[in-house]
């Protein structure tokens, strides 16, 4: 790795970063299928609007969340041995910002395009899938950000010598 820049961590973070990833990433590919399958079911028992293009529109959601997923477990490549490859690092991060935006996005959409093409058949449900899946969405952001740009305060806090932290 001679021209791409190292930057130490912790031990104790940099295998948090190895097991997190993995762990958040694999909760994340499971949990939404399971999810977006619930809100299927409840949606079929409460009367949900089920045009073609609003079926396909609710389902990006959940596959922008995927798409986080499998960026969370391919941010492992960002560790070499006990250092972060800041390269690597940037992209990942650029990488779980795409997928965040288009988490957004498709939520709006999902909510907007019923509303817009079909107002008499909203319901609750209609507001509640596509939010459900922002905040699954922000949470494997955060927490993959908190991994690929740690912030000083966390590095100390993993260092050697200090207290445990978890």
């Amino acid at each position: 790795m001679p021209h791409q820049e190292l930057v130490p961590l912790p031990p104790l973070f940099a295998s948090r970063f190895r097991g997190g990833v993995v762990t958040i990433g694999v909760t994340l590919t499971v949990l939404t299928p399971l999810m977006y399958a619930f809100m299927r079911f409840v949606g079929t028992v409460v009367g949900s609007p089920g045009g073609p293009l609003a079926q396909v529109v609710s389902a990006l959601p959940p596959l922008f969340v995927v798409a986080l997923a499998v960026t969370l477990l391919v941010s492992r490549c960002c560790l070499h041995g006990d250092n972060l490859i800041v390269s690597r690092a940037r992209g990942i991060r650029n990488a779980l910002f795409a997928c965040l935006g288009a988490i957004a996005v498709s939520s709006a959409v999902a909510v907007l395009l019923p509303v817009l093409t079909d107002p008499r058949q909203v319901n609750a449900l209609t507001y509640f899938e596509p939010v459900v899946f922002l905040f699954i969405g922000m949470i494997g952001f955060a927490s993959g950000h908190m991994f690929v740009r740690p912030s000083l305060a966390t590095l100390r806090r993993f260092a050697e010598g200090s207290r445990s932290v978890w």
